[in-house]
């Protein structure tokens, strides 16, 4: 290992091939300086942690042979030695499919599909992941040899931002003015916002209280913002009459429809006034009859106009009572 090291490598397995270092030396020539910058760190699960100091390392490519080894607490060890703005490429072997759970107990640890190692890889803080070319030599176990169906080499480059957990930073406090032409229709002051920097935007306020600004990012200008008040019309301005007496279901009306009904109430009145169903009475209670002769046997074989549809089946001439069960309610 590399006393200044720029670039390290990083594996499970217990030696790298010569294809996976000459990978090194060309993709990253100026950071491995001919190999003078260049470290190579094995049996890395074994490792709780990394040789190094914090944010000491450019590059850190880190090749796993087991599946798994890409767990979170290795994902934050590997960012710890990285320096901001640091690149970090890993490769792993991924499941293709969900394993089943005796086949997933083989592995020591969590199985990862290309799904999973990049959310871990977002959760882990790192941005802008992308795919890239596996590096030759480094694959699946031969340990593993026998699930190779069910895995599939995948490799990827992420970024670790230049920030970290907890920065904080000042917000600057805007200053708020009013002109003194600058009020709405209703006669209160406009408030004019004079200072915007925090959000890279200029600012000129105009004599009429109105600000004109300018987005610098996105290259738009507004001449001036709209009043609200303006947008407003007659219509809107006007009060809300109250429902009169007469409304369905309002006052002296009851459930009855008004005269002037507009929600359908009176047509519905009208068509159940012409099927010429007979309203059920106390009488009909005390004594049913049946001019058919099934309005006894039940709703199945009433026809649509009687008035016993709903109640239980009875003996025609007896007076019709309910089951106490049917006078408890529900709830």
């Amino acid at each position: 290992m590399g006393g200044d090291a720029c670039v390290l490598l990083v594996t499970d397995a217990a030696a790298l091939p010569a294809t996976a270092v000459l990978w090194a030396l060309q993709a990253f020539p100026e950071k491995t300086a001919s190999g003078k910058g260049l470290a190579i760190i094995t049996h890395a699960s074994l490792l709780k942690q990394l040789p190094k100091e914090s944010g000491s390392i450019d590059v850190v490519v880190s090749l796993a042979e087991t599946p798994g080894l890409h767990s979170s607490s290795w994902l934050q060890e590997l960012s710890r030695v990285l320096r901001p703005e640091g690149t970090l490429i890993v490769q792993e072997p991924l499941a293709t499919s969900d394993l089943l759970q005796e086949e997933a107990k083989v592995f020591p640890g969590a199985v990862h599909t290309q799904a999973g190692l990049q959310r871990s890889l977002l959760l882990a803080g790192f941005v802008g992941c992308s795919n890239v070319e596996c590096v030759e030599g480094v694959g699946l176990a031969s340990a593993f040899s026998s699930y190779g169906s069910v895995f599939s080499l995948l490799a990827f480059q992420v970024q670790k931002p230049t920030w970290e957990t907890g920065t904080a930073f000042s917000l600057r406090k805007k200053t708020v003015v009013t002109q003194e032409n600058g009020v709405h229709s209703n006669g209160s002051p406009r408030v004019v916002i004079a200072e915007t920097s925090d959000f890279n935007m200029n600012v000129s306020p105009q004599p009429n209280g109105v600000v004109a600004w300018k987005d610098t990012n996105l290259g738009l200008d507004n001449d001036e913002l709209v009043d609200e008040d303006a947008l407003l019309t007659e219509e809107d301005l006007k009060k809300p009459e109250p429902l009169a007496d007469d409304d369905c279901e309002v006052g002296t009306a009851g459930k009855k429809a008004c005269k002037n009904c507009t929600c359908g109430r009176a047509e519905l009145e009208e068509a159940e006034a012409g099927t010429g169903q007979t309203k059920l009475t106390a009488a009909l209670l005390e004594n049913p009859q049946s001019s058919c002769g099934n309005c006894g046997l039940g709703d199945a074989f009433r026809c649509s106009t009687c008035p016993y549809k709903g109640l239980p089946p009875f003996k025609i001439g007896e007076k019709i009572s309910l089951a106490s069960s049917l006078l408890v309610a529900d709830v």
